[in-house]
């Protein structure tokens, strides 16, 4: 499902104009993204957590060459799914019915 499709769907189910739902979705994304780039977590009971995970340096190898490689220390997004997320993708069925 791409973000067209996000919309339309949750416009239908809103019955909410799909602009109005398009701006809210985009709201909600950069709501979210300057969260976790200011250090913040990003808690959506039983959806899950967005945050920033820090990746420690590490000696990898050049793939070709075989010659280590120093990569840096750097900050990552990450997204950790809550419970009733995982047993719905577990189970194969919607976790719950659509709001009105």
């Amino acid at each position: 499902m791409n973000k067209r499709e996000l919309t339309t769907e949750a416009a239908a189910s809103t019955g909410a104009p799909p602009r109005v739902v398009a701006d809210v979705i985009d709201a909600l994304l950069a709501s979210i993204e300057r969260a976790v780039v200011a250090g913040d977590r990003v808690v959506l009971a039983g959806f899950g957590t967005f945050l920033a995970q820090e990746r420690a340096p590490r000696t990898a190898r050049h793939i070709s060459e075989g010659r280590p490689l120093h990569v840096p220390p750097t900050r990552v997004p990450a997204f950790r799914p809550g419970r009733p997320f995982r047993e719905a993708v577990a189970s194969g069925g919607p976790r719950r019915p659509a709001r009105r």
